[in-house]
């Protein structure tokens, strides 16, 4: 066992360590989660690629790999954040338990091995070897999501320029593009397009003198593309 200053240090480290992961999680879960959940990005842009789409699932189908990626993020984050927590908790209070139950030992184990104090010390090597194990398993998975979207990215921003340029065809999809024209503050889906727009009166004043064109949009598409990388 480790003792005095020593003891405190190990704990400390362990702690903070614990805390990052913690904080770390809970980010990406967070944003991934909004992301993919807010009723302005996610869920609207996807029934608005279906209906440019129609019979055709080119561009949903890539749409929906991005959406993909993002709830494995969040499954990965929620993890993060809870293996954190219980690692956090287990170090403040120097409970082998609680590291016990983050690294797939059963309860009465980690009871069993507390109790014999010969072992003690095998008991708290092993778990924070499990521990480690566990945690870069999940940045494995958090970083293969990453790299897949972002393999994707090229695709992803093909299929929405394009849906883009077909959303002016008709006043309907006109329409349906403005939640998406607020949420990113610009006017119409490319500069070509953007005086259908204007003429519907579907741009607020504000948008239209900040002559907000798509490449920009596409960059606010790309920022949420990118979360947790």
């Amino acid at each position: 066992m480790v003792y005095g200053c020593a003891n405190s240090c190990v704990k400390f480290l362990f702690f903070l360590v614990n805390l990052l992961i913690c904080i770390f999680g809970a980010l990406i879960f967070g944003f991934s989660l909004w992301a993919n959940l807010d009723k302005n990005f996610g869920s609207h842009l996807a029934d608005f690629v279906r209906k440019v789409d129609g019979a055709d699932h080119t561009h949903i189908d890539e749409i929906a790999k991005y959406q993909a990626s993002l709830w494995i993020l969040v499954a990965v984050g929620a993890l993060l954040f809870f293996v954190g927590f219980l690692g956090c908790c287990g170090a403040a209070c120097e409970s082998p338990i609680l590291l016990g139950l983050v690294s797939g030992l059963s309860l009465n184990n980690a009871v069993h091995y507390e109790i014999a104090s010969s072992s003690y010390l095998y008991l708290i090597n092993f778990i924070i070897f499990q521990f480690f194990f566990i945690v870069l398993i999940l940045t494995a998975i958090e970083l293969g999501a990453t790299i897949f979207a972002m393999s994707n990215r090229d695709k992803f921003v093909e299929a929405v320029q394009k849906v883009m340029e077909t959303s002016a065809s008709t006043a309907e999809l006109r329409k349906n593009l403005k939640p998406i024209q607020d949420l990113f503050n610009c006017c119409g889906a490319t500069i070509s397009t953007k005086q259908l727009f204007i003429d519907d009166k579907i741009c607020t004043p504000e948008q239209y003198q900040l002559v907000r064109r798509f490449l920009q949009f596409r960059t606010c598409l790309l920022f949420v593309f990118n979360t947790g990388s």
